[in-house]
């Protein structure tokens, strides 16, 4: 059958075309939607990929990579799929199967009550304070600057185990004119001198507090100087002087 040379372009194009473009059976047809639409998402500034992302989701996944754009998390999978998101100007990052986890946000702060901490009481945390010889050291230079029976009192900051803490007796050498409450990073206990076991009324015949435990010698009854919980360090604190409200 004769066509017009009019309809052999017509034909002729549509094949070209499909045939330039793959768009000549289903498979190939959405092969072209893929690329179209990889070609318009925004690239990822940042992939981390190789490792275990704790997503916290719902579901609590577990992902193998995630891709960052403009500061936000664009998506969580696997390598393969977010190799999608990879661009000529992508920082990658190989976690060699290492966790990633979400930013750790502090919900559980008493901004009032450290800001006091720091602008009132002595400085007893890491880096400054890493062993009970630093501790000592730290006092023993308060105790240099302040007037004779002033407190010295701790920022909420040593890191030491309780057993590893220094005593009575050790706060002593490094203070003997100064009552000294020294607490705990975590707050659940505090270590003091004598002088201020003196001015607490702490001594081997006081009664045990209920929910806190004054540590005393095995052998003597003599309390160390250990106090653990806030009921039994409360009987030496609560003798500190409060800031002012100036």
């Amino acid at each position: 059958m004769a066509i017009s040379r009019r309809e052999f372009l017509k034909i002729s194009g549509g094949a070209l075309a499909g045939a330039v473009t793959g768009c000549v059976t289903p498979g190939r047809v959405s092969e072209k939607s893929t690329a179209a639409h990889s070609s318009s998402v925004e690239p990822a500034d940042l992939i981390l990929h190789n490792g275990n992302v704790l997503t916290v989701d719902a579901n609590d996944r577990v992902a193998q990579a995630l891709a960052i754009a403009r500061g936000r998390i664009r998506k969580v999978g696997s390598d393969l799929e977010i190799s999608s998101l990879r661009g000529p100007g992508t920082r990658l990052i190989d976690l060699k199967g290492r966790t990633a986890t979400p930013g750790i946000i502090d919900a559980h702060n008493h901004m009032i009550y450290f800001g006091e901490q720091m602008k009132y009481r002595l400085d007893i945390r890491p880096p400054k304070v890493r062993s009970k010889g630093d501790l000592l050291r730290v006092v023993h230079e308060a105790a240099k600057t302040k007037p004779e029976g002033e407190w010295i009192y701790g920022c909420q900051g040593f890191t030491l185990m309780i057993q590893n803490s220094p005593t009575r007796w050790e706060l002593d050498e490094a203070s003997p004119r100064h009552p000294v409450y020294l607490p705990h990073t975590g707050g659940q206990y505090a270590v003091v001198n004598s002088l201020a076991l003196k001015l607490g009324e702490v001594n081997k015949h006081t009664t045990q507090p209920y929910g806190g435990r004054i540590e005393k010698d095995e052998k003597t009854g003599e309390p160390t100087g250990r106090l653990v919980q806030y009921p039994a360090e409360d009987l030496v604190r609560r003798k500190i002087p409060k800031p002012s409200v100036e």
